[in-house]
């Protein structure tokens, strides 16, 4: 079966070892193999793997150092950083590594990734700052890198990334001011940076491009709301801090 580009193994009873067979499927573009019971190492010979855009492996009892090129998923107990070689699976469309246990920063090569739609890199202890190379993945919809170890001023390279739906920071140590572009980005419809060290105003712009509908800047040192934030006509949740003005 050569030819085979779906192969679904989600939600099985499977056990035992990753099975070696899927690595002559030169072709296969989606492989879900999450919510089983397999155990032991991430194959080094999925690396050759190319054609894939999507690896599922979450809800496995796999417990190992990540392998190189193979993107995991949540509910598992690896070690270590995230791996710079994941930048080299250059068909990738969705990278699920939330929950991983992962630390260290983020690789620069993870800006070579120019298919990719989705990143969830939240739950890990990942820190430093978001290297600038990162933000040419302008084909990003979905990004979450909420409740790690990140710090520094979201970069003016951020303008970049503009379609963006979901803007997850929440639960890391930003600081500065929220720059004026993020307000400006088209398609932003999620936007929450709660538990963070952001201070001064909102920007003006926040919500006017009349797609936001959630926004939470709550715990913050000091975060000053825009009076016409609903001018955009689509924000119906918001959680803000109180402002000097009561």
């Amino acid at each position: 079966m050569t030819e085979l580009r779906v192969l679904d193994k989600y939600d099985n009873n499977f056990t035992g070892p990753l099975p070696i067979e899927i690595v002559g499927q030169k072709k296969i573009k989606h492989l879900p193999l999450g919510e089983n019971y397999f155990t032991g190492s991430i194959l080094e010979s999925y690396s050759e793997i190319q054609s894939l855009d999507y690896l599922g492996l979450n809800g496995n009892s796999l417990n190992m150092k990540i392998s190189k090129k193979c993107t995991l998923g949540y509910d598992n107990n690896y070690a270590g950083g995230i791996p710079a070689e994941l930048g080299y699976m250059s068909s990738l469309k969705l990278l699920d590594i939330g929950g991983c246990n992962l630390t260290r920063e983020i690789p620069k090569t993870l800006g070579q990734l120019k298919n990719l739609h989705s990143l969830f890199l939240q739950i890990n202890h990942v820190s430093s700052q978001v290297p600038p190379e990162f933000f040419g993945l302008e084909r990003l919809m979905l990004l979450d890198l909420s409740i790690n170890e990140l710090t520094g001023e979201i970069l003016a390279r951020f303008s970049q990334l503009k379609n963006l739906t979901l803007l997850n920071l929440f639960r890391n140590c930003f600081y500065g001011r929220i720059p004026e572009f993020v307000g400006e980005l088209p398609n932003l419809e999620i936007l929450q940076v709660w538990d963070n060290n952001f201070t001064f105003y909102l920007p003006e712009s926040i919500g006017r491009n009349g797609k936001l509908m959630f926004l939470d800047v709550t715990k913050n040192l000091t975060v000053l709301v825009p009076c016409d934030l609903c001018r955009g006509g689509r924000l119906n949740a918001k959680l803000l801090p109180r402002t000097d003005s009561g």
